[in-house]
């Protein structure tokens, strides 16, 4: 599985009574608006130049964002299907990827190459080998990383997203309103 994850610690000093968890109630219902921006954030950058040799996104499940509630609220934003890892940290050298009828590589293959439906085997057997002696990406070439560069490029919003949530709780309490 890989993913990133936002906790927000959630310190009670010189929080008045059931101020913690007036904090906490609204970080957490941050987060939740945050949960279909990251995961369309993370599609979106799968997507792009989808030049990946072990096959295109198809499930729209396959990347996740969970809020999880309680005094310290998370966000996890996480996938478990080998492309989402394969785009994140790359494929190293030395393990030949399935190529035969059925496989990522062949449908990636035939729906981005299209070559002449006698040269398929041919075709993706070649790449799987290149696959297997130089990794992905080529050495050289730079990693999509979509979890990375979504964390980095919301990490401004999520900031001022805790910042804004943290001030209206503060005003909750102020104002004495559960």
């Amino acid at each position: 599985m890989i993913g990133f994850q936002v906790i927000a610690a959630i310190s009670n000093v010189r929080l008045p009574r059931g101020g913690a968890q007036m904090v906490s109630r609204e970080i957490f219902d941050y987060f939740v608006s945050m949960q279909a921006r990251t995961t369309s954030g993370v599609r979106d950058k799968m997507r792009q130049g989808v030049s990946s040799a072990i096959g295109v996104l198809s499930e729209k499940e396959s990347v996740v964002a969970v809020v999880t509630p309680g005094m310290n609220p998370s966000l996890h934003v996480s996938s478990n299907s080998v492309k989402a890892a394969v785009d994140e940290v790359g494929r190293r050298p030395g393990v030949l990827p399935p190529f035969g009828p059925g496989s990522m590589l062949r449908e990636w293959v035939i729906g981005m190459l299209n070559p002449e439906p006698a040269a398929i085997h041919a075709v993706t057997r070649r790449i799987a080998f290149n696959i297997q002696e130089r990794g992905l990406p080529r050495p050289g070439d730079p990693l999509r990383a979509p979890f990375h560069t979504t964390f980095q490029a919301q990490l401004p919003h999520i900031l001022e997203g805790l910042r804004r949530a943290g001030g209206r709780a503060v005003q909750r309490i102020n104002l004495g309103t559960q």
